[in-house]
């Protein structure tokens, strides 16, 4: 019986210490970091966002969100940040084409879906979307990113609860 015992831990010590090494060898994944699109990440103020973004081009009540008008080489609508907001001022739902991670950009418009799932991991879930989209979603950061094209590139990210159409 003791044989038995003294037997079981070192195998019980090896399993733990090559599922640690699994874990610290793979990649982060959603596991990992604080993400935002353009720095801002539901639950923020409206403050915090104007202060971050600045003022909005355009400021809509219904739903309340603001709107980022950006340039990008010539090309407006490139890099428009769109915030929504909920009865309380605070950030519902973010959207645009970068998605940061722990305050460092982590992924841009363009971003092939391989590079998608190699930074954030497998989606818990791909839905169609219109016109030859895809909609992977990674409910667990309620993260969203629409991805199209052949190779299949991300279109834009969402972060948050997005408010109903």
């Amino acid at each position: 019986m003791k044989n038995r015992t003294a037997m079981r831990t070192p195998n019980l010590v090896t399993l733990f210490l090559v599922a640690l090494g699994l874990h610290l060898a793979a990649p982060a994944g959603l596991a990992s970091g604080d993400l935002s699109v353009y720095g801002v990440r539901p639950g923020m103020t409206a403050a915090q966002v104007e202060r971050l973004l600045g003022r909005p081009q355009v400021a809509r009540a219904n739903p309340p969100s603001w709107i980022y008008r950006r340039e990008h080489q010539g090309v407006r609508g490139q890099d428009d940040p769109t915030v929504f907001f909920d009865a309380a001022q605070r950030v519902r739902f973010v959207m645009g084409s970068r998605l940061d991670r722990d305050g460092q950009p982590a992924l841009r418009r363009g971003a092939r879906a391989t590079d998608l799932e190699a930074v954030l991991g497998r989606p818990s879930a791909i839905r169609p979307g219109q016109a030859g989209a895809s909609l992977y979603v990674y409910a667990s950061r309620q993260l969203t990113a629409v991805v199209a094209g052949n190779p299949a590139q991300v279109l834009v990210f969402g972060l948050g609860q997005e408010p109903a159409p």
